[in-house]
């Protein structure tokens, strides 16, 4: 009979013993898929955010490319051709629009230095076509020429310095 008990006390200790091991790997195995889905569902949130800034990015500097390209065969018209055929103010105006409206999306999604730097260009396009708003009633000087094109410009390379650091947001680097 006590031989009987220590087998039966030694089932018992082996099982619970068993029980504790499969419930242990059953503990690490959770953890385990939990870390594995955690990181699934970050690297798929940060492809998302990528993915969003990449298309937010892109239509910006579209939309002040288009503006720079505008203003930049204006004032190139200005100096080479006598009467040189102006934008009109309303479409004018509807650049201007259509630029801010692109810079309100990289304020939301942007980090602070691209919304900064983005500020900076969408103020400085903003200005030269304002200029040229203004040239459509007079001839302008050659020196107020000369200084929106200095300022075209200086806009030409914060395109450039922009979408550098869009890009190295993108890609993290």
């Amino acid at each position: 009979m006590d031989a009987a008990l220590a087998g039966l006390i030694g089932a018992l200790g082996g099982s619970v013993i068993g029980a504790g091991g499969a419930w242990g790997a059953a503990l690490v195995a959770f953890r385990g898929a939990r870390y594995q889905a955690d990181r699934q569902v970050a690297g798929a949130h940060e492809q998302w955010l990528r993915q969003v800034r990449r298309e937010t990015y892109a239509g910006y500097l579209a939309q002040v490319r288009s503006a720079y390209d505008l203003a930049t065969a204006t004032t190139r018209g200005l100096r080479w051709n006598p009467t040189p055929s102006l934008p009109s103010a309303v479409e004018l105006r509807q650049v201007i629009h259509e630029v801010r409206e692109a810079y309100t999306r990289v304020e939301l999604e942007a980090p602070r230095r691209i919304r900064t730097e983005g500020y900076e260009l969408m103020a400085a396009v903003t200005a030269v076509l304002l200029k040229i708003d203004d040239w459509i009633d007079e001839v302008p000087s050659t020196a107020s020429r000369e200084s929106i094109e200095a300022l075209q410009h200086a806009i030409g390379r914060k395109i450039a310095d922009l979408a550098e650091l869009c890009a190295a947001d993108i890609h993290d680097e």
